[in-house]
């Protein structure tokens, strides 16, 4: 067996990670809920479960890292190598009271590569945001004002594995290291000069690791395939942490100068930083699914995540559990075609959920639409896709921030057969 040579996939990976996290540094978009828990959670899985409105866990390709279900590695050709990745833009609109607020930015969704260890045994690898931070607003009283800014993220680097149990059950395992820094302060500024103003700040330097299980399985029904999926993430503690450094003081500020007057509480640099176990949230989720090689695939989701039970250190946090539920599907009209539209996939999904964010007793819920075209590249199933995504984040009762957002996202699929056995004459 010999290493299949491909100078170009080589320089088309280099160039996919070089582009990853030169656009991760560009993610400046306002999220005001993002100040709560771990911030705005990522998707986390590949886009071609995303545009069928993040439907996967009982999802299978040859050519997708399903990252939301490992036992879905065993799909991957037992020759071939896939890489998987996307990058996104995206608008929104922020509206309160009346006022509204635009703004936009493009980011990496993920980098993932997969391939086959055996033929009943495939891995696979990859780096995707976990969470983002990133908010600026203030507040104006008789008195004065209130100032808070956050900004940061988190990222995550899984390794993932599948084995075939049976030709119709196959496990999964997979292990994340996550890693990340947020910066958050918030700000008292008086009118009077005389009064003493204060400010905090904080830095949260994320690690540690999260593990993660899922089964499938498909069973035939005549032409199709009814596929059934699992996946199950455990609150594991001892495995993650923050190290926490916090500045608080206060201060005069008068004729454009800030003067110090005294330091409240100061923990870094000589102190060190106060290291804090974090826990995550138990997560469950379960999809059935319906499908026809190279015609069509449907499914439906439901993942619930146990964030009521968030802490860090002692100190427990406000939040909702999260619930999800997904429903999607796409469409190949006839892959064998010599018409090039009737050979590209049609795709689109719906999804709502019940965010973890509690504001006040104030839940939140987000909810949209997702449309996406894939089209095939080459003969050994490679693809280019874009999908859109219309959404709506928005309280489930009373007056808050509403945001209306739109995503473009463009993914590749490359498909690439990296091993071969020579004849001999």
């Amino acid at each position: 067996m010999i290493l299949k040579n491909n100078n170009i996939s080589v320089l088309f990976v280099v160039a996919l990670l070089n582009c990853f996290f030169s656009v991760s540094a560009q993610k400046n978009l306002s999220a005001p809920y993002s100040r709560f828990g771990w911030g705005e959670m990522q998707p986390r899985s590949s886009q071609q479960t995303q545009v069928m409105g993040g439907t996967s866990m009982a999802f299978r390709s040859p050519v997708c890292v399903n990252s939301k279900n490992p036992a879905s590695y065993t799909a991957f050709d037992s020759l071939s190598a896939v890489i998987d990745a996307a990058i996104s833009f995206r608008a929104h609109s922020l509206t309160e009271e009346g006022q509204r607020q635009h703004g936009s930015t493009a980011y990496a969704d993920y980098f993932s590569l997969g391939l086959p260890v055996t033929r009943h045994w495939a891995v696979a690898f990859g780096i995707q945001p976990f969470s983002m931070v990133s908010y600026d607003y203030s507040f104006v009283h008789e008195m004065g004002s209130s100032n808070d800014i956050g900004t940061g993220g988190t990222y995550e680097v899984f390794w993932g594995n599948g084995f075939q149990l049976t030709s119709r059950l196959s496990f999964g395992v997979q292990a994340s290291y996550l890693f990340g820094t947020s910066f958050r302060s918030h700000e008292l500024v008086f009118t009077d000069a005389d009064a003493l103003n204060l400010r905090s700040m904080r830095e949260d330097v994320l690690g540690g690791f999260l593990f993660n299980a899922g089964l499938q399985y498909v069973l035939p029904v005549g032409r199709n395939r009814l596929g059934m999926g699992l996946a199950f993430t455990p609150s594991l503690p001892a495995c993650l942490h923050v190290d926490r450094k916090e500045y608080y003081m206060t201060y005069r500020y008068s004729s454009s100068i800030e003067t110090p007057v005294d330091t409240l509480l100061w923990t870094g640099e000589d102190n060190g930083a106060r290291r804090l176990r974090l826990s995550n949230p138990v997560t469950i989720g379960a999809g059935l699914s319906l499908s026809q090689e190279d015609k069509f695939w449907a499914g439906v989701d439901c993942e619930w995540a146990g964030w009521s039970r968030f802490s860090i250190g002692d100190e427990p946090d406000s939040l909702n559990d999260r619930l999800r539920v997904s429903v999607g599907g796409g469409w190949i009209p006839q892959s064998g075609s010599a018409s090039y539209l009737k050979r590209m996939i049609y795709s689109a999904g719906l999804f709502y959920e019940k965010d973890y964010v509690n504001v006040d007793r104030m839940s939140f819920y987000r909810m949209g639409m997702d449309f996406g075209l894939a089209f095939p590249v080459r003969k050994n199933r490679s693809k280019v896709g874009v999908c859109l995504e219309s959404g709506l984040y928005a309280p489930v009762r009373g007056d808050g921030i509403r945001e209306q957002y739109y995503r473009v996202t463009v993914h590749v699929q490359l498909h690439e057969r990296w091993y071969q056995h020579r004849k001999l004459d």
